[in-house]
């Protein structure tokens, strides 16, 4: 499906089901956004490249457009770039902590803006942050207990083994050294 943001001009979207609980697999499901630019040459094209920008909370889906032009030209030729939302944020089904962008601003209009300056501006992050918690959880009870980064390299795997089955796809990260940590601690003999 084409993109219909501007940013996304020349990219394809798509949504991805996962489960919400890799251990419970049948127990439920969510989406992550994905987005798909096609190598520009397909005639030369050898493959797909899987960009993670890293984070924690890096909305992949809005990274790649801003980062494309500066991948290398034979770069882009040859591959298909591809990038996602984590779940939990972005486009991808997301943690909702308020119903609007104006009930998030009255919520912060105390919280000094930065680091809290003495035991004041203290008092009032964490009294803000710990209810901010709180009502967090209450509105996203199930979704909150499952945006690990185990749970991310999970949905990475799972994107990696549906593109194995069209062969010659190369694999890159960028993201942490945590996140592939991750990944090789929960499937040891499929990393790579």
């Amino acid at each position: 499906i084409n993109c219909t943001e501007t940013s996304h001009k020349g990219f394809l979207c798509a949504t991805a089901t996962v489960p919400l609980d890799y251990t419970r697999p049948t127990a439920g499901t969510i989406q992550l956004f994905v987005v798909r630019h096609p190598a520009e040459n397909s005639a030369a094209r050898q493959g797909s490249l899987f960009i993670n920008p890293g984070g924690p909370g890096g909305a992949g889906a809005d990274s790649l457009p801003r980062m494309y032009p500066m991948f290398p030209e034979a770069v882009r030729q040859r591959f298909d770039l591809i990038s996602w939302d984590p779940r939990g944020i972005g486009s991808s089904t997301a943690v909702k902590c308020f119903d609007s962008t104006k009930e998030a601003s009255a919520f912060f209009a105390n919280v000094s803006k930065g680091f809290p300056r003495g035991e004041h501006e203290e008092k009032i992050w964490v009294r803000t942050y710990t209810e901010l918690a709180r009502s967090c959880k209450e509105r996203n009870p199930e979704l909150l207990e499952h945006v690990s980064t185990a749970d991310s390299a999970q949905d990475r795997r799972s994107r990696r083994r549906e593109a194995e089955l069209l062969r010659n796809v190369l694999w890159h990260l960028f993201g942490s050294y945590v996140h592939e940590h991750v990944s090789v601690s929960c499937a040891p003999n499929h990393s790579g």
